[in-house]
């Protein structure tokens, strides 16, 4: 009798443990079926924060040696190219008729300097710019290379500004004092024959202005007090020059 009703107490306790098991399983099973229906009901909604770019693009070496070297060469080329055109204005010729090469424009663009060191004042400026951007871009000043950009078209603005009205005066100067003969620079005619036979000697009193891919032009100085507007001046195209002959 006593075994009877120790297995029937054991049945028993089995019996409520697995209808606990039972209601416990039911119970998750209806969680998760609470919670997959929430998720399809409501879409999942993902936020994408996209990290602050602080770092401004540091520009490379070569990057800054080409724009230093840009600046300088445009620089150069722009004094070239007013001064020449203000020279040839004087004498009442237009730069753009004249058939010169580039090298001319550059050439003058630093030959100028001689007779006009205060254009040297805009090649300081570009050169101070040159060394200020070789050290803050290896220091990392963040400011300068976030505004490098603007700080470089302010600079380029400057420049044009002091240099057009610099290498104006000093083309006009230069050609003042080729105009007159006790000052003029520009080489005498010594002997020029032309192909119909005409002939300039020294006598004549002419100088050579220019030599281009066309002309011959020259020119007869005026006198000091001289008023005339404008020296006498010859387009002489070069085919029809058989000899010519100058000397300082």
């Amino acid at each position: 009798m006593g075994s009877k009703n120790t297995s029937s107490e054991d049945y028993k306790h089995l019996q409520s443990q697995s209808d606990n098991m039972q209601e416990t399983l039911e119970t998750v099973q209806s969680q998760i079926d609470t919670l997959r229906e929430k998720i399809q009901n409501e879409p999942l909604k993902v936020e994408i924060v996209e990290k602050e770019k602080t770092a401004a693009k540091i520009p490379t070496i070569p990057e800054i040696i080409k724009d230093q070297l840009l600046l300088i060469s445009s620089l150069i080329f722009f004094v070239g190219i007013v001064s020449t055109h203000t020279y040839y204005a004087v004498f009442g010729i237009k730069y753009q008729f004249l058939d010169l090469p580039t090298f001319h424009i550059i050439y003058h663009g630093l030959i100028i300097l001689v007779d006009a060191p205060y254009l040297i004042i805009p090649y300081l400026l570009s050169i101070v710019w040159m060394v200020s951007d070789n050290y803050v871009n290896p220091n990392r000043w963040s400011i300068f290379i976030k505004y490098r950009s603007f700080f470089t078209y302010v600079l380029i603005a400057i420049l044009l500004g002091c240099t057009y009205p610099l290498a104006q005066i000093a083309g006009r100067k230069q050609a003042e004092t080729d105009l007159f003969e006790n000052t003029s620079t520009l080489p005498k005619i010594v002997y020029m024959e032309l192909a119909d036979g005409q002939k300039y000697t020294l006598g004549n009193g002419y100088r050579l202005l220019i030599v281009d891919s066309t002309y011959n032009i020259i020119f007869k100085p005026l006198e000091p007090g001289d008023q005339s507007t404008l020296p006498n001046i010859k387009r002489i195209t070069k085919g029809k020059v058989n000899v010519i002959e100058t000397i300082r």
